[in-house]
């Protein structure tokens, strides 16, 4: 997940938040978090986002803030890259 983010954006600042990772540009971009069963790419995401993916999240558990990726499953490589980089562009136009 780190080598994903820090290739999109490499002026990333990396701190975290609510006792976890999270990336920081141009405010928060994106946490992460790995659990028993799965890892968690979250942060309050916009309506933008979430209509945007609707296809590509229908296989995952997906909630206003978080997405599971299932540890039985390959890590979706291609999807997280393009998560982050929606992410950017979203915080770019608010700065």
């Amino acid at each position: 997940m780190r080598d994903i983010v820090h290739k999109i954006v490499p002026t990333v600042e990396e701190v975290i938040s609510y006792q976890i990772p999270c990336f920081k540009y141009n405010g928060y971009l994106v946490y992460y978090a790995g659990f028993t069963n799965h890892v968690t790419l979250s942060n309050p995401f916009s309506k933008e986002l979430l209509a945007h993916f609707k296809d590509e999240f229908k296989k995952y558990k997906v909630s206003k803030s978080a997405i599971q990726f299932p540890h039985k499953d390959p890590l979706p490589v291609k999807l997280i890259t393009d998560i982050i980089k929606f992410r950017k562009k979203e915080n770019e136009a608010k700065k």
